[in-house]
């Protein structure tokens, strides 16, 4: 049948219904996946069910809902009577904006029949796959999705909605970085520059026309330009433009963008000579063909810098073809030096200086003022609190996106200080009431070791323990690399602060939290390293990623806004990346104090590799450092 009838009640094929558990205050969910009648006249039910986290391997986590379930990948037949009536189960769009929306008299009961799926669990293997659409897991926590907290902490939405956040949760979010304010104040006078030369540009048919925008990082250039084109873009009685942007940082070397700017115009892939030979054709020379009124095209080139090649010639012909005055070609580029084109050719200097916009660093009050305009009506931090960041951040850099990522961590450190004094929600109880561990163990795993792995652990600690499967035997170390670098790994943290350790690492001692400031920590590479040729910078981070603590959010935005290269080494890649989102990357003594990998620290919380690198003498004294403090651990334990 597609439908039935139980007692008046309609149900039919795709329904979420509540079933009769095994004891009274049991509540299970499943789904109708078919109906029928047996030959005996008993109506039965084919039921694909939900699971509470309670009853997965990992437990209930920070990041669930208080309405989450996962679904299953099993079914079971029952008997229709043992439907007791209809459920709600909502992906979890739909279920932000049922939290949004008004509670209409007489909807009070539907509350306790709705849940949100995010995930579907395996109950082999211990793995979570987020359906089509969800986020992850722990996304609950970044958009306002987790338990409600006491009546002191919450706030209700206007509305009078069901969902309760707390102020410090939507000062966080408001605070990230890629946040995209409707507005940008303190860059008004630029942005009106740069909107003046955009629309004469257009207007004029692109032709001859290059910007050349620099400022120190964390200044707004490149939000201040996206800005300028998205006014550009809705004003009336301009001619029709579109956007190319070419970030250099993406770039394995300078000479693709010229592949990547001829199949942004035509749609077609050509090599890196074949594209450069096509461009020169278009753009170098009148053609009695191209139109009077051919769409513009606006080049943004995004990190300018990694352009510059020993003969200058990639700058050189980008800006020689906007400033032929053959094409509707408008250019915009972008730097972090200041003096970019006083240390070019003079060719090229001549091409770079038509037009330049400077962006300072931002002022103390410019910095207040930014971030009192993100928590306009959050009633979340003393003037004085933005007062003492913005002066301290304007003392050092003038970087904007430093100053947000001080008061997002300050407002996340906030809330959970305010959890800790209310205690749990009212009405909770039990284990679940008193929350999980601090930190969850994730285990990515093979084909063919999960049931090594398991048994490696107590009972009581697979409690804690979530499985993944990767689907392989074994990873090569250009698949490793690979692996570090796809959203399908990190959509599944499920935590915003990881601990990566791979199993050559080492927990030495407690005293993780000093590292919670670093949004990628791990040990400083040796001045001598194959990866860090040509690139001495690295040496002055704590960049080694085989024991590293990472930000998910940035680690995500590195991979949204840098975009990985194969071949490339996973932790030289988010090293490089961090800073472009707003990240921050331990420097190298941190990176002492965090790991030993070949360079030597006394004390460090943990390692990896040292083996390889360091003498028998030194890995005697770490060993015998880590057998010291684990006795001292397990006699007080003993003594409790």
């Amino acid at each position: 049948y597609q439908a039935v009838s139980v007692e008046g009640e309609h149900f039919h094929v795709g329904d979420d219904v509540v079933v009769s558990g095994h004891c009274e205050r049991e509540v299970m969910v499943a789904r109708v996946v078919s109906l029928w009648e047996s030959g005996e006249g008993e109506k039965e039910a084919e039921l694909k069910w939900y699971y509470s986290p309670e009853q997965t391997a990992s437990g209930r986590l920070a990041g669930h809902d208080p309405r989450e379930l996962f679904e299953a990948v099993h079914t079971d037949d029952n008997p229709l009577a043992a439907i007791d009536g209809k459920a709600c189960v909502l992906e979890w769009e739909a279920y932000q904006r049922w939290l949004d929306a008004p509670v209409a008299e007489g909807d009070e009961g539907e509350d306790e029949v709705t849940y949100v799926c995010r995930a579907q669990y395996h109950p082999g293997t211990g793995e979570f796959v987020p359906l089509n659409g969800a986020s992850s897991l722990a996304e609950a926590a970044r958009r306002g999705g987790l338990a409600p907290l006491a009546g002191a902490l919450a706030a209700d939405r206007p509305g009078g909605g069901r969902r309760k956040l707390s102020r410090f949760s939507e000062a966080a979010r408001l605070l990230t970085p890629h946040a995209a304010p409707s507005r940008l104040p303190c860059r008004e006078k630029e942005r009106e520059e740069l909107t003046t030369a955009l629309r004469s540009a257009i207007s004029g048919g692109g032709k001859g026309t290059s910007l050349y925008i620099s400022g120190t990082p964390g200044t707004g250039k490149t939000a201040t330009v996206h800005h300028a084109l998205r006014l550009l873009a809705a004003e009336r009685g301009l001619p029709p433009f579109r956007t190319l942007e070419v970030n250099g940082m993406k770039l394995s070397s300078p000479q693709q963008v010229y592949s990547l700017l001829w199949e942004g115009l035509t749609g077609q892939h050509a090599s890196v000579a074949r594209a450069q030979q096509l461009l020169d054709k278009r753009f170098s020379a009148p053609s009695k063909k191209r139109r009077s009124g051919a769409e513009v095209v606006v080049l943004l080139l995004d990190e300018l810098d990694y352009l510059v090649t020993r003969t200058q010639s990639v700058i050189y012909n980008l800006f020689e073809w906007a400033t032929s005055g053959h094409a509707p070609l408008a250019l915009i580029g972008i730097s972090n030096t200041m003096d970019l084109p006083e240390r070019l050719l003079p060719r090229v200097h001549s091409r770079l200086g038509i037009r330049r916009v400077s962006f300072l660093p931002y002022s103390h009050s410019e910095i207040a003022a930014i971030i009192a305009d993100r928590l306009t009506g959050l009633d979340a931090f003393e003037p004085k609190g933005v007062e003492l960041c913005a002066r301290k951040v304007a003392a050092v850099s003038g970087d904007i996106r430093r100053a947000l990522e001080v008061c997002r961590l300050a407002a996340q450190l906030a809330e959970r200080e305010e959890v800790r004094a209310v205690g749990p929600p009212a009405g909770g109880g039990g284990a679940a009431a008193a929350g999980p561990p601090a930190w969850q163990l994730q285990v990515f795993h093979g084909t063919t070791n999960l049931e090594h792995l398991r048994s490696s652990f107590r009972a009581e600690e697979l409690e804690h323990v979530q499985f993944v499967s990767l689907e392989v035997d074994n990873l090569t170390n250009a698949s490793h690399n690979e692996l570090l670098c796809t959203h399908w790994l990190w959509s599944r943290a499920a935590a915003e602060r990881v601990l990566i350790f791979q199993t050559d690492s080492l927990v030495c001692r407690p005293g993780i939290d000093e590292f919670q400031s670093c949004d990628y920590i791990g040990a400083p590479w040796a001045l001598d390293e194959l990866w860090c040729a040509g690139k001495p910078w690295l040496t002055a981070v704590g960049g080694n990623g085989g024991f590293s603590l990472r930000s998910k959010s940035r680690t995500l935005a590195c991979l949204d806004a840098c975009g990985y290269l194969r071949g490339q080494c996973e932790d030289v890649f988010y090293v490089e990346s961090m800073p472009k989102v707003g990240g921050r990357v331990a420097s190298r003594g941190e990176g002492m104090r965090f790991s030993v990998e070949s360079v030597w620290a006394d004390d460090p919380f943990g390692f990896h590799a040292a083996y390889k690198w360091l003498t028998a003498e030194q890995m005697a004294e770490i060993l015998d450092a880590i057998s010291r403090r684990y006795a001292e651990v397990a006699a007080a334990a003993a003594v409790q």
